[in-house]
């Protein structure tokens, strides 16, 4: 039964069922019925305008009967309010516009802090029923935030691997929190942002993101570059201090809005889907931007304005680690060493289906190995470093020299016991014929050989030769020391 707003029943059917029909304006009601008592099974009533193409509709999802309202302004059914999801006082019921919209007041004085201490602040709460909520609350460890959760599982779509699919296919699982900045009076200035955020994953780190958006659309990176944040574990993440460049704003104003788009309702599973933001400061200064700030440098990043201590001037080396599956390298790592020093120059693994890292690589010889997880056949890697190429899969095992650097190790004196022709490294390997007293040590261990070391010293206590401790297991060593005549 279609029903204006006297409850007049004007127009009855059943399915499947076409007009066209001469309706007049106004607001209407729908009262849907269903013989077996199922629902309508996916069918539909839909009332389109013929001039402005607009289409009203309403289905039976479940049971025998059920009711639902048509209104549109397109069928000159005017429910007035405020129809911006941003006023205070926004109506979802309202299609046409009063003028009554109220706004939080602008942040317009700098510098601005707010903590959430009272329980409010000066700014739009916006949430989709059932599938996200925005609100200030004490909900992380009692400390007063603004929180962002989830809701239902049923309206969570794919695809949600990355930040930006997450939000474009779930746009009902968004919470907001828009906070409005005029900075007016602050025309040619560096404003900077700075918050504390904190996120947490019900089963994994997609079903939880975070972004800073502007009320164009404008999605704003960080001062490291990053645009999308998600969780690294499921309740133990601390808080991140996030900085942002506001100066592109200085003269105007802008709606900044605080976003997450998370899956599950807090505390669904383990900690669910959350984010929190707390401590938001905006001052007239420049937003730290991290890197190496030394031209004379070879990873000179001419857009930082803080130095992070990473400026590199012997080979600046990139990694590309690749997952076909798209699951990460499940604890597979690459690790390079540095067969002189025992230095590690990278100690990674892949996130996802690709992962690149830098590193400040000096000539040398390097071992590098890939191993220590699962699902080996997934991995492939490449590293370019001082113009050459090396790549590979897992497991692997091997050595490489970059730049000008040598495997060729070992002893270079021609007058050690153990020179070694070939060696164009000297290792420090080197030994001489003892001129003074040959000791000969025999260590025999237990099983727990890695527990095992030793030491000589002489009657000042200085050590003069040592070992240990050796590999678990049993271990059978002989070992020996060139010593002066003395006491031990």
């Amino acid at each position: 039964d279609l029903m204006d707003a006297t409850g007049t029943v004007v127009l009855q059917g059943g399915a499947p069922f076409t007009l066209d029909t001469c309706l007049d304006g106004g607001c209407y009601s729908l009262g849907m019925y269903d013989a077996f008592g199922d629902g309508w099974n996916g069918n539909v009533f839909s009332i389109t305008d013929n001039v402005s193409g607009v289409s009203v509709s309403a289905g039976l999802a479940s049971g025998a009967t059920g009711n639902a309202n048509l209104s549109s302004s397109a069928l000159g059914c005017y429910i007035y309010g405020c129809i911006d999801p941003l006023a205070i006082n926004y109506d979802a019921l309202a299609n046409t516009d009063d003028g009554t919209c109220t706004y939080p007041g602008c942040v317009d004085s700098l510098p601005f802090a707010e903590d959430f201490a009272t329980g409010t602040a000066d700014v739009t709460l916006i949430s989709s029923a059932g599938n996200s909520v925005s609100s200030i609350d004490s909900s992380n460890n009692n400390n007063m935030t603004w929180h962002g959760q989830g809701g239902s599982y049923t309206t969570w779509l794919t695809p949600y691997n990355t930040g930006p699919l997450a939000f474009a296919t779930n746009p009902s699982h968004t919470a907001t929190m828009a906070m409005c900045v005029d900075l007016t009076a602050y025309a040619g200035q560096p404003v900077s942002l700075e918050f504390d955020l904190r996120q947490e994953f019900s089963f994994n780190g997609t079903y939880s993101y975070f972004r800073l958006s502007a009320d164009s659309g404008v999605v704003l990176a960080d001062g490291n570059g990053d645009e999308y944040f998600s969780p690294l574990t499921a309740c133990g993440d601390a808080w991140a201090v996030k900085s942002y460049d506001l100066s592109a704003y200085a003269g105007s104003s802008v709606i900044l809005q605080f976003q997450s788009c998370n899956k599950y309702n807090d505390d669904y599973y383990q900690c669910g889907d959350n984010a929190y933001v707390d401590n938001i400061n905006i001052s007239v200064q420049a937003t730290p931007i991290y890197g190496c700030i030394d031209p004379l440098a070879v990873n000179f990043d001419s857009l930082a304005n803080t130095d992070d201590g990473s400026c590199c001037y012997g080979n600046w080396a990139e990694l590309n680690m690749m997952d076909s599956y798209g699951d990460g390298w499940n604890g597979n790592y690459f690790i390079m060493t540095d067969v002189m020093t025992g230095t590690q120059v990278f100690n990674s693994t892949c996130v996802g289906s690709q992962t690149t890292e830098f590193a400040c690589v000096p000539d040398g010889c390097y071992d590098i190995t890939v191993n220590g997880g699962s699902w080996q056949s997934e991995i492939s890697w490449e590293l370019y470093a001082a113009g050459d190429t090396t790549s590979g899969f897992a497991p692997f095992a091997g050595q490489i020299t970059v730049g000008a650097g040598s495997c060729s190790i070992g002893c270079t004196d021609p007058l050690a016991v153990n020179y070694d022709s070939t060696a164009l490294v000297d290792d420090g390997s080197c030994l001489y014929p003892c001129t003074d007293n040959s000791v000969y040590v025999a260590v025999v261990t237990d099983y727990y050989g890695d527990e095992c070391s030793w030491d000589i010293t002489d009657a000042s206590g200085a050590v003069v030769a040592s070992g240990g401790p050796y590999g678990i297991g049993y271990n059978t060593v002989s070992d020996s020391a060139c010593v002066i005549d003395g006491c031990y």
